[in-house]
């Protein structure tokens, strides 16, 4: 690690502090002009709406997914220096695109206030991925032709099913859900297999990285989380789509219900990715590979409100939950400080200190909910901060040992 390193990590917390401070502001300028409390922007859709943790639960899970596909692919942009003309810029940036309308809901709630339809909002974004597939067609054939093949005709076949009937909508989000995971999929794989190649070949390795044992177990995975659904939707007596669309969409509120709360997760699945995706590269990292796990725990806490609607379920109470979290964390930054120590971990305590106090205001201040919301976004930014920068620094070096002279 250079000696101008730490200062890189204090710029780039003064950069996402900031982006931060100014999505809050958008978040207030929003209430205000809507006439709700900040609380209706920050919390979970779900808890504002006052409906079931699992209100939208494949729409969130599909979510995920994207970031794992639009971060794999920007990070290896960053991490391999590219040009402007990178299929990895253009893949993520295409990816981020698609994450952020099903997300935010810009097509059905944005767009078409300002006189662009719905329907032509989803071609632009077709074509941009037909675009991307013909353009970078040699990238794509190194790497999986026939996942972006299985993805276009999700994606494709999801709209079809959206125009020619509005009683196939749970149909249709099955669609997006293995659409968005074969695009995901794909760059993930793509991102390990470039990112690793040089140092596969200096170890006399060969073979495509991430196999077919690899792909069962994922798309096994997902096939499993689709029959959660199906079973939670008979046993909770409601609708397939109660559990598909959107909760926004669901609930029949306005796009900006939970707003911030959603892009805490996404940013949350950014610090995952990172995490283990250059754990993935390299496997020696270790810090990387429990921090990217502890960070999807905390993720999947957060986003589908496990200590609040499930834990007490089991006869965990939430400050059980609250205690087990703080004794992860606190064994994490313990057992790896010599590691996060040589990577900027201030970030992390920094991050553990937000979280705190959050989690603080929450239980001795019910009626703060908004400032307890905010703080906790300045902590999962700073989260996210330190294992982009670790992740990005640790797989620099890597590439950079494999690359010189023996």
């Amino acid at each position: 690690m250079s000696p101008a390193a730490p200062h890189r990590y204090g710029r780039a917390l003064t950069l996402t502090s900031g982006l931060t401070a100014l999505v809050l502001l958008i978040g207030l300028a929003i209430s205000r002009v809507a006439d709700q409390a900040l609380p209706y922007l920050t919390r979970e859709p779900a808890s504002v709406l006052d409906a079931a943790g699992y209100v939208g639960l494949l729409s969130n899970t599909t979510a995920l997914v994207g970031v794992a596909a639009s971060t794999s692919a920007l990070l290896t942009w960053l991490v391999l220096g590219g040009t402007a003309r990178s299929p990895w810029l253009w893949g993520g940036v295409l990816t981020g695109c698609l994450l952020v309308n099903d997300v935010f809901l810009v097509d059905d709630h944005y767009l078409t206030k300002i006189g662009i339809p719905e329907p032509v909002t989803s071609a632009v974004l077709g074509l941009g991925a037909l675009a991307f597939t013909l353009g970078y067609r040699d990238f794509v054939r190194r790497h999986g032709t026939w996942l972006v093949v299985a993805a276009l005709t999700g994606f494709f076949g999801a709209e079809l099913l959206d125009r020619v009937s509005q009683n196939l909508d749970d149909v249709e989000d099955v669609l997006r859900f293995f659409s968005q995971l074969s695009w995901a999929v794909f760059f993930v794989r793509a991102a390990i297999a470039e990112l690793s190649g040089e140092r596969r070949a200096a170890e006399g390795r060969s073979g495509p990285v991430g196999g077919l044992r690899a792909l069962v177990v994922v798309y096994g995975a997902a096939v499993g989380a689709v029959l959660v659904v199906f079973a939670l939707s008979r046993a909770t007596d409601r609708p397939l789509e109660y559990f598909t669309r959107e909760p926004a969409d669901v609930l029949h509120a306005p796009a900006y219900a939970g707003m911030l709360s959603n892009l805490g997760a996404l940013v949350w699945g950014i610090a995952a990715t990172c995490a283990l995706l250059a754990w993935a590269v390299e496997r020696s990292a270790r810090a990387l590979l429990f921090g990217g796990l502890l960070t999807m725990l905390l993720l999947g806490d957060d986003f589908y409100r496990l200590h609040e609607d499930y834990y007490p379920r089991l006869g965990l109470h939430q400050r059980y939950s609250n205690v087990a979290y703080f004794l992860l964390v606190v064994s994490y930054l313990v057992v790896f400080r010599d590691y996060l120590r040589s990577r900027g971990g201030w970030l992390l305590l920094g991050a553990f200190g937000l979280l705190g106090v959050s989690a603080g205001l929450d239980i001795l201040y019910r009626d703060q909910d908004g400032l307890e919301d905010a703080v906790k976004l300045f902590g999962i930014a700073c989260w996210a901060t330190f294992f982009a920068l670790a992740a990005y620094d640790e797989l620099r070096l890597r590439r950079s040992s494999t690359r010189a002279p023996r």
